[in-house]
């Protein structure tokens, strides 16, 4: 009888330590594929990228693939973060609402103003720059480069909520003429209204797809770009984004140049 309690005692003993092995095994099966799953998660991310409509910078080919500066830019930010990313095009007013609420990551591209540091996160460095342009059209014979008298009292369109009208503005006051703005909701209403005469001249980007019927009569300071996050809720991706665009300043610093003149 004791032989045999001590004989049943000790396979109590090794079922249990088979049992308690089992276990291990099955917690660090778990540990490994949630660590799997972290790992997978960092490498599949999708980054939500609102974008203002400026044909050189993001524009979308037949196939319906984006192209242009902005996209270039970002592919060399994606190599060093492992990111994927959404392009979200939509009026100006909805890509800043949308930023704002947290439905995009980040927004570019965006001016550099010091009344933009209560709206927007900017990176340490910008990722590139560009003039603003004043422009009429061809026919307009009787205005000349930066011909100041003749600006004077011009109905000027520009795209509303966009940096363009700011510098405009300053740009005026410099140089003591007066006009009055006309905003449009978009480019192509804009480039409509010059066609049929309503407006004078119109301010756009330099980054944006000026018309082979357009001249330019002046131009803005040069003025820095970013890639920007809201101000007050920046997305969890915004250290990642400004160490990327840091290396590659440090790396490439020509990068933005070659952009620039590649579009």
């Amino acid at each position: 009888m004791l032989v045999n309690r001590y004989q049943r005692r000790d396979v109590c003993h090794k079922l249990w330590i088979f049992f308690l092995a089992i276990v291990c095994l099955l917690v660090m099966g778990l540990q490994d594929v949630r660590a799997e799953n972290r790992k997978a998660a960092l490498t599949e991310r999708t980054i939500r990228i609102g974008c203002y409509g400026l044909n050189s910078f993001v524009a979308k080919n037949a196939a319906g693939e984006y192209f242009g500066y902005g996209i270039d830019y970002l592919s060399q930010i994606c190599l060093y973060t492992g990111w994927k990313y959404e392009i979200i095009m939509t009026d100006n007013s909805s890509l800043e609402q949308m930023l704002a609420k947290g439905e995009l990551d980040f927004l570019m591209p965006v001016e550099y103003a010091k009344d933009r540091l209560q709206n927007y996160y900017f990176p340490n460095y910008p990722i590139g720059a560009q003039f603003n342009g004043l422009y009429v059209l061809m026919s307009r014979d009787n205005v000349y480069y930066e011909d100041f008298q003749a600006f004077d009292k011009m109905k000027i369109g520009v795209v509303e909520n966009t940096f363009s009208a700011t510098s405009l503005h300053t740009y005026a006051q410099s140089h003591n003429f007066a006009y009055t703005e006309v905003p449009y909701a978009n480019l192509q209403a804009l480039h409509d209204a010059m066609r049929m005469g309503q407006i004078d001249a119109a301010c756009l980007s330099g980054l944006g797809n000026i018309p082979t019927t357009y001249k330019l009569v002046a131009k803005t300071e040069l003025i820095p770009f970013y890639i920007v996050a809201d101000a007050i809720h920046p997305s969890p991706f915004f250290t990642e984004l400004d160490n990327a665009i840091n290396d590659i300043n440090a790396r490439n610093p020509q990068l933005s140049v070659q952009l620039y003149d590649s579009y």
